[in-house]
């Protein structure tokens, strides 16, 4: 039996960052993420006016306050205790 390579390549790459986030974006993320609560399900969210829409879910992963998915990418964004710094985490890969 001999084996052939049909394809190669990074199908996921996963990027933590921390750092500051905006209050304001965390104002928009808690409402979103409000709402998709209520709704019961992930609601249409834009990135910070970046044209970039993705969807918020109702819960965070894995002690990320939120969690927004694509098709093509999940970011995962918290803050830390005080507000003041935060993190983001974020993966993109074929499914």
């Amino acid at each position: 039996m001999t084996l052939r390579l049909l394809s190669s390549g990074v199908d996921t790459l996963i990027v933590t960052a921390r750092g500051g986030v905006r209050s304001a974006l965390l104002v928009e993320l808690e409402a979103g993420r409000k709402r998709a609560r209520h709704e019961g399900g992930p609601v249409p969210f834009e990135l910070g006016g970046s044209g970039c829409e993705l969807l918020l879910k109702p819960y965070g992963w894995s002690g990320y306050r939120y969690w927004l998915a694509s098709p093509e990418l999940e970011l995962w964004v918290g803050a830390e205790e005080g507000g003041a710094g935060g993190s983001a985490g974020g993966g993109a890969g074929a499914a």
